[in-house]
């Protein structure tokens, strides 16, 4: 038996009337991983890990990381500093009152000169795609996503001393 049922209009049409999907309630659109990763959109960047300088953290070359300008440096949180005209990240601390950046090779002191650029919020961890490819493809250039655009997509990459060189 079915759901349907034929119901008469006013004007003799028939018109057909079924119970609304359960699913219907759970709808929200296209997946969109802006909206559940991203808080503040206009200041968030990618950043891409050039080594395994901060595995212990988690962080792996060929990571990416979302980064947010808008978000406060506080113990504990992993941050983006320029350090000598290159992006550096680590782990922010205070220790003996003073303000440092953490990373597994060097504890950098913060200063005037060395301040927090945004902080990290998120890890993108690039799964193997088959035995001859061990990261996902880059968009075109020019394209939403690829590397350098605006619209919060911006790349950098970290280098082998915790570094970020512009990608």
């Amino acid at each position: 038996m079915s759901n349907m049922r034929s119901i008469r209009r006013d004007g003799g049409g028939l018109e057909t009337a079924s119970f609304p999907s359960p699913a219907q309630d759970y709808e929200t659109g296209p997946v969109s991983l802006d909206r559940h990763l991203i808080q503040h959109p206009t200041s968030t960047y990618i950043l891409r890990v050039g080594s395994d300088a901060l595995k212990k953290m988690g962080i792996s070359a060929g990571d990416e990381l979302l980064v947010d300008r808008a978000l406060s440096a506080r113990p504990g949180r992993v941050i983006v500093v320029v350090h000598e005209g290159e992006y550096r990240l680590g782990r922010f601390d205070v220790i003996g009152g003073r303000a440092v950046l953490i990373t597994e090779l060097e504890e950098i002191p913060l200063t005037a000169d060395v301040e927090p650029w945004g902080v990290a919020t998120v890890v993108l961890h690039h799964l193997p795609l088959g035995p001859t490819s061990s990261t996902a493809a880059e968009p075109p250039a020019g394209e939403p996503g690829a590397r350098g655009s605006r619209g919060h997509t911006t790349s950098a990459e970290l280098g082998a001393d915790a570094g970020v060189r512009d990608g």
